[in-house]
C-alpha cells in the first residue's frame, strides 16, 4: 500500500493519512498504543483491528477501481476517538 501511495505522490502513507486524502474521512488510531500481547484483547482493540483490516480493503478497492479522487484536509470521521 505504501509502495503504491508513493507512485500517486503521496508523501505521507500511513494508513491513516491515505484514508483521509482517499474518502475525506480520519480513523481512530486511539488503541495503537494499547498492549496488543494481552492475552485477551478488548473490545476497542478488536474494533480497532477491525477497522484497520476494513480500511485496507476499501483503499485497495478504490486504488484498483482507478477512480481516484483526494480530499484533502477532511474533518471526518471514521470510528470512535
Amino acid at each position: 500500500l505504501q509502495d503504491v501511495a508513493k507512485t500517486l505522490g503521496i508523501t505521507d502513507s500511513s494508513l491513516q493519512k491515505i484514508y483521509a486524502l482517499l474518502f475525506g474521512e480520519k480513523i481512530s488510531k486511539s488503541q495503537r498504543l494499547s498492549n496488543w500481547e494481552a492475552t485477551q484483547l478488548t473490545t476497542g482493540q478488536q474494533n480497532y483491528a477491525a477497522l484497520d483490516a476494513y480500511a485496507c480493503l476499501k483503499i485497495y478497492r478504490k486504488l484498483s477501481a482507478g477512480n481516484l479522487v483526494f480530499v484533502p484536509n477532511s474533518e471526518g470521521s471514521v470510528g470512535d476517538e
